[in-house]
């Protein structure tokens, strides 16, 4: 959902991600490109950026005013999860390869691959934009500090 709370993301197995208007309860745009499951979805905190991870290993960053895919990038084994740095400049992807890939939202450079013992499920980047939290596959939690250039 949008800082805002006037959008909201949703993704599923037929694979777009589609875009809700939660004030009208209408769909707005569907954002079509992955070729399975669409596992998890999130947005920028100004709203101008979706981001999208699914089982065929991409990890898609999608402008949302007008519908185009800005960046693809990936993993080797389908991506479980995203997340939006509260500044809108980082994007994470969690992945069954075992890693968390750290990205420049803007250009879809990736900055960093972080190696974990076991398949990341959820992810979460703190407001100060450098801790990160990792539930994983064996119901184990892991903190993590970004040290980025």
């Amino acid at each position: 959902m949008s800082a805002d709370g006037r959008l909201a993301l949703s993704g599923s197995g037929d694979s777009p991600v589609k875009v809700w208007d939660l004030r009208s309860g209408q769909e707005l745009r569907t954002l079509a490109g992955h070729a399975d499951w669409v596992n998890s979805v999130a947005v920028s905190a100004d709203g101008r950026l979706a981001l999208s991870g699914s089982s065929d290993t991409t990890v898609k960053v999608w402008d949302l005013r007008s519908g185009q895919e800005l960046h693809l990038a990936g993993h080797a084994y389908g991506v479980r999860s995203v997340a939006v740095s509260a500044d809108g400049h980082l994007a994470l992807s969690g992945s069954s390869d075992r890693t968390v890939k750290v990205w420049d939202l803007e250009t879809g450079q990736c900055l960093a691959t972080l190696p974990l013992d076991a398949p990341p499920w959820s992810l979460a980047l703190a407001k100060d934009g450098a801790t990160v939290v990792v539930g994983d596959a064996t119901g184990g939690v892991t903190c993590l500090r970004l040290v980025l250039p």
